[in-house]
């Protein structure tokens, strides 16, 4: 037998593809072409006890080119999890490509092409329901292609990965309900060896002012109790459920937030992101009249995920850096990363102060 317990493998042409037992324990083994495993038979893929992927390991299929793996081969191999269990808690089934394609994910066909990867929405919703994924424009090394979301998908368990090269473009709703979790890397490679400068996770507005999906955004993230995001069952909030990184970093833990009094007891020196719109009318009697209370001196990351805070109150005539956050300084001595603020919108409300007065920021530099 054969395991991989570090790092990232990549095998390419036919080798008979590990004549024993293909065991994937905590890292990364890539296949560069269909004949890597298993010499391209599909049966012994399918064959119960012939692979193992364990703890945090991945076992990647390169597609795009020719000989490597097809729409059909990943949606075989994630058969096989449905019917044996190759995919143990922890684990994932990677698609990468090997040099470098941006990737979208609409309701098009599966089309895993040289210069385009589409994946299919019910195809990702399919392969979700049965194991973890993880999308990679490009392992390994670098580049500066995207991964774009361009229609609407669900899913309700297991984590979804994306690690783009350049920019993570989200132009329509990503909803993560029940147990489901999400990883977003935007701007290296998937080790995190980074080559490319830029990289951001951003989320669509409607360019022509319109009110896509009721608060401006056509790009959003969403984190409910149930797949239809109703107000009945709520949204899910705090910590182990998302995380977000960029450029030579790591993956950062973001905190949900999921109503105003939780978004008033956010700190400056942890990571938040919004779960869904937040309203936050009950401000405008907080505190005698003064309303929310500006949260200090931001050091690390807010996302609003293409959310909004509604009817947000502070009002503090006699008080300078006011804001949702008070203030978010980049220095040497607070290296704040504005790159990880934003994707929020403001409606309605009124935030009044002395100096330095914003909505997101009240003072920065």
């Amino acid at each position: 037998d054969s395991t991989l317990t570090t790092s990232v493998l990549t095998l390419t042409g036919d080798n008979g593809g590990f004549p024993g037992k293909t065991i994937v324990d905590a890292g990364t083994l890539a296949f560069g072409n269909r004949g890597a495993l298993y010499g391209a038979d599909v049966a012994r893929w399918t064959a119960a006890g012939n692979i193992e992927v364990k703890n945090n390991g991945i076992l990647a299929l390169a597609v795009g080119n020719t000989g490597e793996f097809t729409p059909a081969d990943v949606k075989s191999l994630v058969g096989v999890q449905a019917a044996t269990g190759i995919f143990l808690p922890g684990s994932a089934i990677g698609i990468f490509s090997q040099g470098g394609t941006n990737i979208t994910i609409s309701n098009a066909d599966d089309a895993f092409g040289s210069v385009l990867i589409n994946v299919n929405t019910t195809t990702l919703q399919a392969l979700l329901a049965n194991a973890s994924v993880n999308l990679y424009t490009r392992l390994p090394g670098g580049g500066s292609e995207t991964i774009e979301v361009k229609d609407n998908f669900a899913w309700g368990a297991n984590t979804l990965g994306m690690t783009a090269g350049g920019d993570i473009n989200i132009n329509a709703a990503m909803t993560a309900f029940g147990n489901s979790k999400l990883n977003l890397f935007a701007g290296s490679d998937a080790s995190g060896n980074t080559s490319y400068t830029r990289g951001l996770v951003l989320t669509g507005f409607n360019s022509d002012a319109t009110y896509g999906f009721g608060n401006g955004f056509k790009g959003m993230v969403n984190f409910c109790v149930a797949a239809d995001c109703n107000a009945a069952s709520g949204l899910r909030s705090g910590s182990g459920i998302l995380n977000i990184g960029r450029n030579s970093g790591s993956l950062n833990g973001y905190t949900l937030v999921k109503d105003v009094t939780q978004l008033q007891n956010m700190n400056g020196f942890s990571y938040y992101a919004l779960a869904g719109d937040i309203d936050a009318s009950a401000t405008s009697n907080w505190n005698g009249g003064l309303g929310f209370y500006p949260i200090s001196n931001l050091t690390t990351g807010f996302n609003g995920l293409g959310h909004v805070i509604q009817n947000l109150r502070i009002n503090r005539p006699n008080d300078e850096s006011v804001g949702l956050y008070s203030s978010a300084f980049q220095n040497s001595y607070n290296p704040t990363p504005y790159f990880m603020l934003g994707n929020v919108g403001f409606e309605g409300g009124t935030i009044t102060g002395k100096n330095f007065v914003g909505s997101l920021i009240g003072n920065g530099v």
